[in-house]
């Protein structure tokens, strides 16, 4: 709903305003406030100075908003003003009001002061007043609360020992988790940990068949029983890092960073059972079009805390009763029980592949693992489905359609961004050099991770991307390509000269690995500073389907501890990036710069982590962009490495990862020639738990509704999208923002 003033009050001068002399270069010469509206309700309330400017410069004002209690929030307000009467205006959010004020208006503006920077920055103050009078009476009531506002933890977290065997013994701790919501489908998980903070257990929770019902409810975390048993010692656990992720509309998340003391427990109550492994099969009809490839939901849980080197000797063998049917697993190989049938570790569910001339019909898929002197079975069904069939071959003629050369459109302005491109923006005349626009450097930043295979959003993205490509004027825009996944790669340097090469290099894109979103930015604003222009409109496109889970970093050694990894031993610091994985465990990946050493004990050995080896979260990551910002930490209380960012903390990872994005966009965005970020985030790839955050990705674009929107920086599209077919409008609405900052009036 398009916002609108609806109450403007005047607020006169007071007595107690200093008089200007004629040298003064402003006054203050009284304040308004007016109330900013979203469906019906108070969004914001705007507080406005002003201003009698003789000289021309930037101003800020400061004052004080203060409820008829003593409560008060601090308004700020800075421009480039010109010669005449101008204002100063300073935004209050319904939020502010409503948990700074806490009490209905009409509130007093008090204590205003004005200031005046040189070019070096530096203010001085030239007027100021006591009392600015009252605003007009505004109610709590009236505030507008954005639904998400309404989902909070509320503190309470009870534990106790559940599921007993006949023996008496445990084999769950159950942890009930408070929240307060207003329902719906809802997704949530928690880490359980000793007191000194070494980890014990981290369960991902799917939610019951129900969704959360509104008000007060409980979570449920049920800890594996075993976790507790081998601690061997008998004390309280702390509960730590809960996230609840619900949908409401769009994707809400809240998070609890803190440590939650239960009781006592005994080791000796909980059942410590022999490990051992299952298959869990969780669709037991898996549908698949001829041509195509799907991974059935089939996993492999282990039992009684099998150690993940033993999960990793379990072979698994799978085949099927059709022969042309084609299994892939990790080191998988040939076996003998049927000419489909293959071998290999299994480390996450088998990709089978369905080639065209395989007739509908349903096939049974065997599966056998083999390890630690057990042997495990399982089997699902392969449906070949002909409507999948006759829907993938519509599909292929989309992307054909995406892929092959048309003509680029001339894309006319428009004040709605969100709705559907026209039939004239579909195709049309083409741009030319001598078209009445600024030349455009562009830089596509494109996630090219694992999840991106999912429902064949790869390909998708190869088409939409290459198409965009195409849209640039060969010659006089210039484009640079960068894909990420483990790492950043420059995938195609900027250049003036891009319509043969790009469009190939786009096609080559490979999608396999994680997701380094922070790093792939730091390289994109790299490419832009080496090819700075300043008659050139700036722009990065950042095309991502999941939260970032890769951190490129010289991680500190912990010296003082026992049993280093091979590589940290002797070593102040280790160059290495840090994987976060299902959200708890943290894996070390070697990466360019990284020292290997042949040994057992190696910090990159897949099988175990080695995260007791690092001291801390360091302050930058390895470019030198800073980890800290609006993302909060928990640092260390004592110890020698007291005050340092914790490292056995997901909330912290996941605030660095977060920060580190942030303040790799702010640079994006400052400077003579700042650029406009474009984000575009995919959201049916993954689960909700892992998509990208809305939230920060308007913070990365600098997005109005962004709670750290800097309106004197350039503030680009954030764009979600719940579909391939949805790719190419996304990049087309960039393109048509892009062309009305481009045009030249």
């Amino acid at each position: 709903m398009r916002l609108a003033f609806l109450v403007v009050l005047s607020i006169g001068v007071g007595a107690n305003a200093q008089t200007p002399g004629p040298d003064r270069p402003a006054r203050l010469a009284g304040f308004s406030d007016a109330r900013r509206d979203k469906s019906g309700k108070i969004s914001r309330i705007e507080v406005s100075a002003k201003l009698e400017v003789q000289v021309p410069g930037t101003y800020r004002v400061t004052f004080q908003l203060s409820a008829a209690h003593g409560r008060f929030v601090t308004g700020r307000a800075q421009a480039f003003l010109e010669i005449g009467s101008q204002a100063l205006t300073a935004s209050f959010d319904a939020n502010q009001i409503r948990n700074d004020l806490a009490e209905d208006g009409p509130y007093q503006v008090a204590d205003i002061r004005l200031f005046l920077e040189n070019k070096d920055g530096e203010a001085s103050a030239v007027d100021s007043l006591k009392d600015g009078g009252a605003t007009a009476a505004y109610e709590l009531a009236d505030l507008y609360r954005d639904p998400r506002d309404s989902y909070r933890f509320t503190g309470e977290v009870l534990a106790e020992e559940a599921d007993p065997t006949p023996e008496g013994k445990f084999r769950k701790l159950t942890v009930r988790v408070g929240v307060d919501t207003p329902g719906g489908q809802c997704w949530w998980w928690g880490l359980l940990a000793e007191e000194g903070g070494s980890r014990v257990d981290f369960k991902n929770a799917d939610p019951a068949a129900a969704p959360l019902a509104p008000g007060r409810s409980f979570l449920t975390l049920d800890f594996d029983g075993f976790t507790v048993a081998r601690r061997g010692h008998d004390s309280p656990l702390i509960v730590s890092d809960l996230t609840l992720t619900c949908r409401a509309g769009v994707s809400v998340q809240v998070e609890d960073y803190q440590r939650h003391r239960t009781r006592d427990f005994r080791a000796a109550d909980f059942d410590n059972p022999d490990p051992d492994f299952e298959f869990v099969v969780k669709q037991p009809s898996v549908r698949v079009a001829a041509g195509a490839s799907v991974t059935p939901g089939l996993l492999l849980q282990t039992v009684g805390g099998l150690e993940l080197h033993e999960y990793l000797k379990i072979i698994v063998t799978i085949w099927a009763d059709e022969p042309k049917l084609q299994f892939k697993m990790y080191q998988s190989h040939s076996c003998s029980a049927s000419p489909s049938c293959v071998e290999g570790q299994f480390t996450s569910s088998p990709d089978v592949h369905v080639p065209a001339d395989v007739p509908f019909g349903t096939y049974t898929v065997h599966v056998i693992g083999r390890g630690g002197g057990k042997e495990r079975t399982a089997a699902f069904d392969l449906i070949v489905d002909p409507e999948l069939t006759r829907l993938k071959k519509e599909h292929e003629a989309v992307l054909a359609r995406l892929t092959k050369e048309d003509p680029v459109p001339i894309i006319p302005p428009r004040a709605n961004d969100s709705r559907a491109p026209s039939a004239e923006e579909s195709g049309g005349a083409r741009f030319t050099a001598e078209a009445a626009l600024r030349k455009i450097h562009a830089v596509l930043v494109l996630d090219r991770s694992g999840s991106m295979l999912n429902n064949d959003a790869c390909r998708a993205l190869r088409a939409a991307a290459t198409r965009f490509s195409r849209m640039f004027v060969d010659g006089r825009d210039s484009l640079g390509i960068v894909s990420f996944s483990d790492t950043a790669e420059l995938t195609f340097p900027m250049a003036n000269h891009f319509a043969a090469d790009a469009p190939d290099r786009i096609d080559q894109l490979k999608c396999n690995g994680n997701t380094n979103t922070g790093e792939a930015l730091e390289m994109a604003q790299r490419e832009l500073a080496q090819n700075d222009d300043p008659e050139a409109v700036n722009a990065v496109i950042l095309f991502t389907d999941g939260r970032p889970n890769m951190l490129s970093a010289n991680w500190p050694v912990d010296t003082g501890a026992d049993g280093l990894c091979a590589e940290a031993q002797g070593e102040p610091q280790l160059t290495a990036a840090l994987r976060t994985f299902d959200l708890a465990n943290f894996w070390i990946w070697p990466i360019a710069g990284s020292k290997r050493k042949p040994a057992n004990n190696s910090c990159f050995d897949p099988v175990h982590q080695h995260l007791d080896s690092l001291a801390y979260i360091p302050e930058n990551d390895l470019n030198g962009i800073p980890l800290t910002g609006s993302h909060p930490f928990e640092r260390l209380q004592t110890g020698r490495y007291a005050g340092k960012i914790r490292i056995d903390s997901t909330g912290n990872i996941f605030s660095a990862l977060a920060n580190q994005m942030e303040n790799a966009a702010k640079r994006l965005r400052f400077g003579q020639n700042p650029s406009f970020v474009y984000t575009i985030g995919v959201t049916y790839t993954t689960s909700p738990a892992y998509a990208p955050s809305l939230g920060l990705l308007r913070e990365l674009a600098n997005h109005p509704r962004s709670p750290s929107f800097n309106p004197k920086e350039p503030s680009g599209l954030v764009i979600m999208t719940g579909a391939a077919e949805e790719f190419w409008p996304a990049f087309l609405r960039v393109r048509q923002d892009l062309v009305d900052h481009a045009t030249i009036h």
